[in-house]
């Protein structure tokens, strides 16, 4: 009992906890504009300042692997997922806050928050394998290169440059995170089981 309270209130307090999360949402485009199957989703954290650059770190960093950088509690990102269809070569997921990422990524992102649960500004994504530049008028978001060293088949661009797999629009959503916050349903459904346990605990003692 104690064990599945204390996991009832871990998922309330990680759904409490959890940064602000932007889905990227398909709008429209001129026909033909790619890349499809677009997926970028960004959490941040408390102390987001509207703009962030990666850092250039050395391959070597005390503590960590070669290659990898130390999280930076400054960036103000929690998570950044950028992929084409969710294709693991195609995919860039980084914590920039609070885990050791490549030192070949490179982050630059200048967003601002608009009412309605959107965002506005420019992003660029690159790992020097993977590309992912957008940037936007207000907040509709065009999608200007896509790209990936083995092609971007996935979007739709086969044989295609970065910079000729765009024009695509969007949106940057507000939404829960499908990855990592549980859903308000599964909370509930977590405090209605508890709930009947301890009835059934209290029934069985008075019998």
């Amino acid at each position: 009992m104690k064990s599945l309270f204390a996991l009832f209130i871990a998922l309330f307090m990680s759904s409490a906890n959890a940064g602000p999360t932007y889905v990227w949402e398909y709008s429209s485009g001129a026909p033909g504009a790619l890349p499809r199957n677009l997926q970028l989703i960004i959490t941040f954290a408390d102390n987001w300042s509207g703009y962030y650059k990666s850092v250039a770190c050395p391959v070597d960093v005390p503590g960590t692997i070669e290659d990898v950088c130390p999280p930076d509690p400054n960036s103000g990102i929690e998570r950044i997922y950028a992929s084409l269809n969710g294709v693991e070569w195609n995919t860039i997921e980084v914590f920039p806050q609070s885990k050791p990422y490549s030192a070949h990524v490179d982050i630059e992102m200048s967003l601002e928050f608009l009412s309605g649960g959107l965002l506005s500004g420019s992003i660029f994504i690159d790992d020097l394998h993977s590309t992912f530049i957008l940037d936007s008028v207000g907040s509709l978001f065009t999608v200007r290169a896509v790209g990936h060293d083995f092609g971007s088949a996935a979007g739709g661009c086969a044989g295609l440059g970065a910079f000729e797999c765009s024009g695509a629009t969007g949106v940057m959503r507000l939404v829960d995170d499908p990855f990592n916050v549980p859903e308000p349903s599964s909370i509930a459904l977590l405090g209605v089981a508890l709930g009947g346990l301890m009835l059934g605990r209290r029934r069985s003692k008075r019998a």
